[in-house]
């Protein structure tokens, strides 16, 4: 799917999952399972080693910072499948995606804590 493609999230697919919107975050579930989509880990190193999510990628937002950094941190994203970030709390997860979505990424922030992805049925490892 390019950037602007409907998903089965809707109309507009670039826009960030909010709280209170359950059903955004099972299709979104449902896509990263199905490997539709990919879920990208944006908090630092040391927040990803205490916990992460099953199958994610992780780009730390510190990486971004830099424009050669930038580049050789996104190597590893695809742009033909919608990208869902998370991060702690969802503030950087907002900031990453719209940084991805100008890098011509289909980017979208999951803009919801990590406790509440996990009991939303996100699979962590340790």
């Amino acid at each position: 799917m390019s950037f602007g493609q409907q998903s089965s999230l809707g109309e507009n697919s670039t826009v960030d999952i909010q709280p209170a919107e359950t059903e955004k975050l099972e299709a979104a579930r449902s896509e990263i399972g199905a490997d539709k989509a990919i879920l990208l880990d944006v908090r630092e190193a040391d927040e990803r080693e205490a916990e992460r999510f099953k199958n994610s990628l992780h780009v730390a937002t510190s990486s971004l910072q830099d424009e050669t950094e930038r580049a050789a941190a996104t190597k590893q994203l695809a742009k033909d499948k919608p990208i869902y970030c998370h991060c702690r709390k969802g503030g950087r997860a907002q900031r990453v995606a719209a940084m991805l979505r100008e890098m011509g990424y289909d980017a979208r922030a999951i803009a919801l804590p990590f406790e509440d992805i996990k009991k939303a049925g996100f699979e962590t490892e340790p």
